[in-house]
């Protein structure tokens, strides 16, 4: 299927790509499959960020040529921020991905051999993408491309002379849940973990 994503119909989101992100990082618990329980923190320049969830995110991409594709998102974490982030490291460490964002007149990234342009808004590179939930019929019916692999990634900690610009710590390894998530995660700080979910 061939067309573009639509802002107006209101699913239409977009993921900064980050090249002082570590790992990369979305938002929406529903669009998340194969999710572990993990107690990580982020530390970055503007403070740190629990990590309660670490699993695979899928989501829906148009490339160059307009073609719908559903993009995958392994090792992805759960974030309770306000921003969606592609770590380009992450996305340039599965073989034959790259991320072009040295021009401002046509970025792209390129999965699988297949090239997706990006947008420049604000002074970020941005990739447009719609959420697709484990029971949306896309996932069976478009073609996918492997974003980041599947394998355990461990970023490094990325520094600026003294200062963590990003550092990611273990403080509890992922256990996989036996459930799939319905919707997104309620976290709280330093206590329990919520989920609302449904057993498969």
């Amino acid at each position: 299927m061939k067309c573009s994503l639509n802002k107006e119909s209101g699913e239409r989101r977009a993921a900064y790509m980050d090249s002082g992100c570590g790992q990369c990082l979305m938002t929406m618990g529903d669009m998340y499959s194969n999710i572990s329980r993990c107690v990580i923190e982020i530390e970055g320049v503007a403070g740190t960020m629990m990590i309660y969830g670490i699993g695979t995110a899928s989501i829906l991409i148009v490339a160059e040529d307009k073609q719908q594709y559903v993009g995958i998102i392994h090792q992805c974490l759960l974030g309770n921020g306000q921003h969606d982030l592609l770590s380009v490291s992450q996305i340039q460490d599965n073989d034959g991905n790259t991320c072009n964002t040295n021009t401002n007149t046509n970025p792209n990234m390129t999965v699988g051999g297949v090239k997706f342009p990006l947008q420049l808004r604000q002074g970020l590179f941005e990739l447009p993408y719609v959420p697709l939930t484990h029971n949306d019929p896309r996932l069976s019916s478009l073609p996918r491309v492997t974003i980041t692999s599947f394998k355990t990634y461990t970023p490094t900690t990325i520094k600026k002379g003294h200062t963590v610009m990003w550092a990611r710590r273990d403080m509890m390894g992922p256990q996989l849940c036996t459930q799939r998530i319905q919707r997104s995660l309620v976290m709280t700080f330093g206590d329990a973990l919520t989920i609302e979910a449904e057993q498969i």
